[in-house]
């Protein structure tokens, strides 16, 4: 912990970082100074059990901002003509797993900004409640980008060059930027090959200002299960964020499937209290909606976004089998009820049960001599 502005925590080991029962590895600052930042270049990084990786400005006051946080293989400095420190993901992470509480997360609680989270990885997956976030306090929510890999060239204007494979979350897990004063929620850009949501979150909301962005830009498939993607302002004249969702095949390549988006008893929303609605982009080859989910941006007293969604209409005359004039009589492979074969000849065979009553000849024993020939 630091007073003045942090520097930059490294950790390079050799393939894999495991971090579980609640250790954590973490950069903070008191006062007016910013949080140091936190790079960790590994191949695999594996936390669980309300592990975390954090740097946070504790001063509620006039306190600096939370420290940037990158993860990826291969990460590279950049200097700059101010004391900002930038980096590059130019090799991404195998893999990166969140289980079990398991966090992620830069944040301010005074009028300093949260920082930028970016992951430059193949393969992400978050479960039982892992979170990822960046959140202000009174300030702006920070960037949380999660892609193949990472520049920034300059003016915080980052770049991703590469796709991600895959971005999974699953139980309660949730991707979130916010912010709850008046500073805006911070940008979530996805970037991969395929999403899958199920009973989890991406959001980017704001209580009083505007919500923040959100792009996920998927080269094959998004498929949300009863997940949410939204970009809401609960309170105050601050407008909703926009959402673009693009699931589009832009080349012609080995990986680059038929672009679908699918949402399974999901939300996707843009909703503003007092301000303005925000806007909803949705670009995909191929659209599925079930009857329980919503696409909306709407407001309660501004005026309502736009929801707009490019997907062409599918023909799928060419793909109906033609029925026949008549349909197929299957009269002759039924076996005939018994109605049916009232016309016909026909035989019976009954088997009955005779019950003598011992008194019917006045005597048991007599009884039994009439049913025998001596």
């Amino acid at each position: 912990m630091t007073d003045e502005s942090g520097s930059t925590f490294t950790l390079q080991p050799s393939d894999s970082i495991r971090l579980q029962n609640n250790a954590s590895v973490s950069t903070s600052s008191s006062g007016q100074g910013d949080a140091g930042n936190i790079l960790l270049t590994t191949s695999e990084l594996d936390m669980d059990s309300s592990a975390s990786v954090s740097s946070g400005s504790l001063s509620e006051g006039n306190g600096g901002d939370g420290g940037a946080i990158g993860i990826g293989k291969e990460i590279v400095m950049k200097n700059t003509d101010t004391e900002d420190e930038r980096f590059s993901v130019t090799q991404p992470a195998d893999t990166i797993r969140l289980s079990n509480h398991a966090n992620i997360n830069s944040s301010s609680k005074g009028y300093g900004d949260a920082g930028e989270i970016g992951l430059g990885v193949s393969d992400l997956e978050l479960d039982s409640s892992a979170l990822i976030s960046s959140v202000g306090k009174n300030g702006q929510g920070g960037m949380i980008i999660i892609a193949g890999t990472i520049d920034e060239p300059e003016n915080e204007q980052f770049t991703t060059p590469e796709f991600a494979d895959h971005i999974r979350l699953h139980g309660n897990s949730a991707i979130t930027t916010s912010s709850e004063g008046y500073g805006d929620a911070g940008d979530i850009r996805l970037k991969t090959r395929h999403l899958e949501m199920h009973d989890a979150s991406v959001s980017s909301d704001a209580d009083f200002s505007g919500g923040g962005r959100i792009s996920v830009n998927a080269e094959d498939t998004v498929y949300l299960t009863g997940s949410r993607i939204t970009t809401n302002v609960y309170q105050g004249i601050g407008n909703g964020g926009d959402i673009e969702l693009s699931a589009k095949c832009k080349m012609q390549s080995a990986k680059c499937g038929a672009g679908v988006v699918i949402l399974n008893h999901s939300e996707i929303q843009a909703n503003a209290d007092e301000g303005d609605g925000g806007a909803v982009f949705i670009v995909t080859d191929n659209f599925l909606k079930s009857f329980g989910s919503i696409v909306e941006a709407t407001s309660e007293r501004g005026n309502e976004g736009t929801v707009r969604i490019e997907a062409p209409d599918l023909d799928i005359s060419g793909k109906l089998v033609v029925m026949p004039d008549t349909f197929f009589n299957a009269e002759k492979w039924i076996y005939d009820i018994c109605e049916s074969r009232s016309g016909k000849a026909r035989g019976r065979f009954s088997i009955r049960r005779y019950v003598v009553p011992p008194d019917m000849f006045g005597d048991e024993h007599d009884s039994l001599d009439g049913f025998f020939t001596r």
